[in-house]
């Protein structure tokens, strides 16, 4: 009788790590800040890495704590119904529609009058605008504004539409 041997590959796997909630799943747009992940199978081996996403954002890291919690530092991003994505050890789990980013707010218009010809700059002061140029667009009265250009997290500048005097 001979003794017979064999190789499998890929034959063995882990239950799949899976988010199931962020524990205050909104954050303000300078990032920096701590969001707890609770969901099942992350492990428990203490230094098993993964990485996080929020939106198009990758977090700034992302901490074990333990088989159902991980803790994410939170990137600077703008305001939206994000996804959070969770990658470990090559598994990936999506929970869309888990986070977002504070609101822009709108404290003060530099002016409330211009030329109904349009063309007018004003500046907006605010906050939550986003801690790089995101692209925004401000809007008059449901109007888009001729020109939106971002200048801080709390400050932008819009060309007035025609006929908004």
């Amino acid at each position: 009788l001979g003794v017979k041997s064999g190789t499998c590959h890929h034959c063995f796997s882990y239950n799949i790590p899976y988010a199931l909630s962020a524990q205050q799943a909104n954050h303000p747009t300078s990032g920096r800040s701590q969001l707890s992940l609770t969901g099942v199978n992350f492990g428990s081996i203490m230094d098993y890495s993964g990485v996080s996403r929020f939106g198009i954002s990758s977090s700034g890291s992302t901490n074990w704590f333990s088989d159902s919690s991980i803790v994410c530092t939170i990137a600077a991003g703008v305001s939206g119904l994000l996804p959070i994505v969770v990658t470990w050890d090559s598994s990936v789990s999506t929970q869309s529609m888990a986070f977002t980013y504070n609101r822009p707010q709108v404290l003060f218009i530099s002016r409330l009058y211009s030329s109904p010809s349009g063309g007018d700059k004003v500046s907006i002061s605010g906050r939550f605008f986003g801690s790089a140029d995101y692209s925004p667009v401000a809007y008059v009265d449901y109007e888009q504004c001729v020109s939106s250009v971002w200048s801080s997290d709390s400050s932008l500048s819009c060309g007035v539409p025609r006929g908004y005097g």
